[in-house]
């Protein structure tokens, strides 16, 4: 498994943490989804730490699948 592949895996389980979050905040549950009592602020801010966690290791997967595009890709050489 490539760094690149493990962090779209771990972003789309970060994503799929905020929107679990982000439901429990607006329903407003004070208990996240592993039972711990962290109240509606609780949850929305987990929403948005794990949203944002799950942008930087997408960002981590495409700048990484970008860097091996840009080096197998043919190279023009000047003469």
């Amino acid at each position: 498994m490539t760094l690149a592949k493990a962090a779209l895996f771990a972003s789309g389980v970060f994503f799929g943490g905020s929107i679990d979050h982000a439901i429990l905040g607006a329903i407003r549950r004070e208990r996240t989804p592993y039972g711990i009592k962290s109240g509606v602020a609780g949850n929305w801010l987990f929403a948005a730490a794990d949203l944002a966690l799950a942008v930087v290791l997408y960002r981590v997967h495409a700048t990484d699948e970008r860097r091996k595009a840009l080096d197998s890709a043919p190279r023009e050489t000047t003469r």
